[in-house]
């Protein structure tokens, strides 16, 4: 009996974020008979979302809209029966670090039914997209595997993401698990079309003290690793692991011996903004209560980032470095790249 159900080359969820959106991108620039079934949250607006997309298409991928079908979560799950896939792609996810509620939801049941519907569905390949900071604070190298005994969470996030990982490799599927460290805009550009997370958190919070002292004790230590990596450099790697790699792990963070320091980030910060005041007093051993305020603010809110980034990290990148060795070009970040994605970070914020 032949099947009377639409068929989708991928299912991609998370299409509606940013990387979601590149790698849709991505996708259909590969394979240009390719078609993708993309659930989004019931309060986005079908026609917004489109319109969002839009802007990661140049004008000859401009049928994205015959390719790309969006649906509702709620619609999806009440027809998945009525759908034929080949492929999972899982990028949607929770990022509500104080909220375990929502983590648990967000990152671990709708794995969970995800993997369900892909044993009902008998796709190919399962793809999750993970973060590399699944480990916890582990001393020493991190390992391209699943964590059998993590370190202390900076965050529960780290946790749930660590938990869904074990779902998606024990679940039978094909599976690919992808470990980006913290990704930042484009190698080239500089442009980063998403959320305040990660680094832009930081640039963020230090716009509000340009003319006002910074405290760096507050901050992480100048001598550590910083462990981004460009969203045009997570996307190759992420397409070539699809197409070449097969129950694996996949680290995607710089090796350790060209990662750039977090001191970079201060010297990049005052080229940026000469007038910034930038300074090493312990604001709590004197009565400066501008720079006790300042350094509050910095513990308050960005406390799981700074517990990440405080930590010397150092990632295992056989997967990646055997992508290089087999002519994958990519570009790892230095100190001018990082410099233009801040600058149109600050373009962007400038023009809000």
């Amino acid at each position: 009996m032949i099947s009377t159900k639409p068929k989708h080359d991928v299912l991609l969820t998370g299409i509606t974020g940013h990387l979601g959106a590149l790698f849709a991108t991505k996708l259909l620039q590969e394979k240009t008979d390719l078609t993708i079934l993309a659930p989004i949250r019931a309060h986005h607006n079908i026609d917004e979302c489109y319109q969002r997309l839009s802007t990661y298409f140049s004008q000859e991928h401009n049928d994205y809209k015959t390719r790309i079908e969006l649906i509702t979560w709620p619609d999806y799950f009440a027809q998945h029966t009525t759908y034929h896939i080949k492929e999972i792609i899982h990028f949607a996810g929770s990022m509500a670090y104080r909220d375990a509620k929502q983590l648990h939801k967000g990152n671990i049941e709708l794995t969970e039914r995800l993997i369900s519907i892909a044993k009902t569905q008998q796709v190919d390949r399962f793809i999750y997209l993970s973060t590399a900071f699944t480990s916890g604070c582990q001393k020493g190298m991190i390992k391209e595997s699943l964590h059998q005994h993590p370190g202390e969470d900076a965050t529960a996030y780290t946790a749930s993401k660590r938990e869904a990982e074990w779902l998606v490799a024990q679940s039978n599927i094909p599976y690919l698990i992808l470990r980006p460290v913290i990704v930042i805009g484009n190698s080239q550009t500089g442009h980063y079309g998403g959320e305040s997370h990660g680094l832009y958190q930081f640039w963020d919070m230090a716009l509000n003290f340009i003319n006002k002292p910074l405290p760096l004790c507050a901050l992480p230590p100048a001598e550590n690793p910083l462990p981004v990596i460009h969203d045009d450099t997570f996307i190759k790697i992420a397409a070539h692991a699809r197409k070449h790699s097969i129950n694996r792990v996949i680290q995607c963070s710089p090796p350790l011996n060209t990662m750039p320091k977090h001191q970079l980030l201060l010297e990049i910060w005052e080229e940026q903004f000469p007038e910034a005041v930038l300074t090493l007093e312990d604001p709590f051993a004197t009565n400066n209560t501008s720079l006790q305020r300042a350094a509050r603010i910095i513990q308050r809110r960005y406390r799981e980032n700074l517990s990440i980034a405080s930590h010397p990290w150092s990632f295992e990148t056989a997967q990646v470095d055997g992508f290089i060795n087999e002519g994958l070009c990519i570009n790892h970040p230095t100190r001018s790249s990082i410099a233009r994605c801040l600058a149109s970070y600050v373009n962007q914020q400038v023009n809000v």
